[in-house]
């Protein structure tokens, strides 16, 4: 059985899909779902979701998440955040331009 996994920001929807498992950094410590995981909400802190789409272990795909929270029910969870990137997305160049424009 799947699990739906949302990441969602106030300016776009930034994934949804299935998986097998998920990692969400919680301001409680790393929180790890899989199906059937109990219900629950937890705040989560500045850092990486990975996503495991076919088994747990196998990261498919990394977001560089902001504040927010997380919801999980039943079989889907629900990550609102300020902001999430797809790492596999990130333009280096411009990051490392835009560093060097503040310093």
């Amino acid at each position: 059985m799947a699990l739906r996994i949302r990441i969602v920001c106030p300016e776009h929807s930034a994934y949804d899909a299935d998986a097998a498992f998920v990692s969400i950094p919680s301001t409680d410590g790393s929180l790890g779902v899989a199906p059937h995981h109990a219900n629950e909400i937890c705040t989560i802190e500045p850092g990486f979701v990975t996503i495991c789409d076919e088994a747990i272990g196998r990261v498919s795909h990394t977001f560089a998440v902001d504040v927010g929270y997380a919801e999980v029910t039943g079989d889907e969870v629900v990550i609102l955040a300020e902001r999430a990137q797809d790492l596999s997305e990130l333009d280096v160049e411009k990051v490392q331009a835009d560093i060097q424009g503040f310093e």
